[in-house]
């Protein structure tokens, strides 16, 4: 552990961690305009050769690439939660991503002991959270209409689809509702107004401090202190 952490350096300024970088990877908050204004100030600080990848989990590529001026070396490399676990890692084809980024993402990837897929970047999502959206979408709306506890609805998505985590338990892990908020205009301009827009009761848990993430309330706490009450 010693000998991995002596290798990690921490600066904030952008221009000095990327000024002699061959490959970049950003995981700044999944807004598009911060992200194309993050990608710009790289492009302009990193050496030529470098590939940029954004660990985005659904904005587009191609539009984060259209803030450089090497959108052939903007990718986007997914990587799940947590990192140290999970061995998916999406890599996203931009309109304009090379061949060659493409391979070499791949196999750093592999490199990384992870499992890599590829996949174009016309939906919001990508694969495996496009998917998994209608998923949690439908969990969520169970909790809302009081159908049951987040407790129960995970319970029966794991044991019925053998899922290691349920939806609501893995929102509440990774702070999902806090995400789901600061994008919500960008998942409209996606998805549009139907799938995109922030459900009321997650809108709700937010704006009441109940965001999940590391030491935070999610929803599982909401249910137990504001929903299940009458």
């Amino acid at each position: 552990m010693k000998e991995i952490l002596s290798r990690i350096k921490c600066t904030k300024s952008i221009s000095e961690a990327v000024k002699n970088a061959d490959f970049v990877i950003e995981a700044v908050y999944e807004n598009l305009e911060l992200k194309k204004k993050v990608f710009a100030e790289i492009d302009k600080n990193a050496p030529s050769h470098a590939i940029l990848a954004s660990n985005t989990s659904g904005l587009s590529i191609t539009e984060i690439a259209s803030a450089t001026k090497r959108a052939e070396k903007v990718v986007g490399m997914h990587f799940f939660n947590p990192v140290a676990v999970m061995k998916l890692v999406e890599v996203v084809r931009g309109a304009l991503t090379s061949e060659e980024t493409v391979n070499i993402v791949c196999e750093l990837s592999k490199k990384l002991g992870k499992e890599p897929v590829v996949c174009k970047d016309i939906g919001y999502g990508f694969l495996a959270n496009r998917a998994y959206a209608g998923l949690m979408r439908e969990a969520i709306e169970m909790v809302w209409e009081r159908v049951a506890s987040p407790e129960d609805i995970d319970k029966a998505l794991k044991l019925g689809y053998n899922l290691p985590l349920g939806p609501l338990e893995v929102g509440d892990m990774v702070g999902a509702w806090e995400i789901m908020a600061l994008s919500e205009q960008d998942r409209i301009r996606e998805l549009g107004p139907e799938k995109g827009r922030l459900h009321p009761l997650i809108r709700w848990m937010v704006r009441a401090g109940y965001t999940g993430g590391p030491g935070k309330k999610g929803i599982y706490a909401f249910w137990k202190e504001v929903l299940s009450k009458p």
